[in-house]
């Protein structure tokens, strides 16, 4: 932009010359060239000014769209002080609230994948798969965000783990 605002005092400075030109011009020929010249010189300021709104504009969308990332940095950094890690079974982790936080909240594990990008999306029960002939059975759960997902026992559930949970 200072670059701009340069050329436009150039601009302005070749005006104001040949505005004295134009004042010493003693013949219709020479006040036509004189005339032709400042608009030329008219115009380029003119161009040198939408340049310098321009380049305005474009710092001015800048600052507000880093204003926003800002805040919502700092209500991300607000919003996952409320979370913790857990081993929700074997090798199958998950963030949970942490005990007292619920505000209300039905109990929840959220995607360790979509948590570590900075955004908060819940894990949703997908099936019950119960192996012939036995064995154990498992819950698939998974994050309707970005498809990871995991299985664990029958028995483990985000509601499950909260009452199992010791008070504080």
């Amino acid at each position: 932009m200072i670059a701009e605002l340069s050329a436009g005092l150039s601009s302005l400075q070749a005006l104001t010359n040949l505005a004295k030109t134009l004042n010493a011009a003693n013949t219709q020929v020479s006040i036509n060239d004189v005339k032709i010249a400042l608009q030329e010189q008219v115009l380029e300021l003119h161009n040198v000014l939408a340049a310098a709104q321009a380049a305005e504009t474009t710092a001015a969308d800048r600052i507000r769209d880093l204003e926003q990332q800002i805040v919502k940095l700092k209500n991300w950094e607000g919003e996952k002080k409320n979370y913790e890690l857990h081993a929700v079974d074997f090798g199958a982790f998950a963030y949970m609230e942490k005990e007292g936080v619920a505000d209300g909240k039905p109990p929840h594990w959220l995607c360790t994948n979509c948590f570590d990008n900075g955004h908060l999306s819940i894990l949703q029960f997908q099936s019950r798969d119960a192996p012939k002939g036995g064995g154990h059975v498992v819950d698939r759960w998974s994050c309707n965000t970005c498809d990871k997902g995991f299985g664990v026992m029958f028995r483990v559930s985000p509601q499950r783990m909260r009452r199992a949970a010791p008070p504080a």
